[in-house]
């Protein structure tokens, strides 16, 4: 699966690459980067300390990540 991210919260998710569907990330954050492990989970950074995570793409979930600063990215994570 294909993972994007953007701005007021825009996730879009897609089998192939070409069709894309919107997801609803649950925050109006700007997202700024995007990663996913071995095991098919995905991480997304962004504004105000945000950190969401799924282990679908399809369903989000908040995470603390103990500051206010934006993250602007991150790799991948086992």
């Amino acid at each position: 699966m294909f993972v994007a991210v953007g701005n007021w919260g825009e996730i879009v998710t897609s089998q192939d690459g070409v069709n894309w569907t919107r997801q609803t990330s649950g925050t109006s954050n700007h997202l700024l980067g995007v990663t996913a492990n071995k095991n098919g989970q995905f991480a997304v950074v962004g504004s105000s300390g945000l950190i969401l995570t799924s282990t679908c793409g399809v369903t989000w979930t908040l995470q603390s990540s103990g500051t206010a600063e934006t993250q602007f990215g991150l790799t991948s994570f086992n």
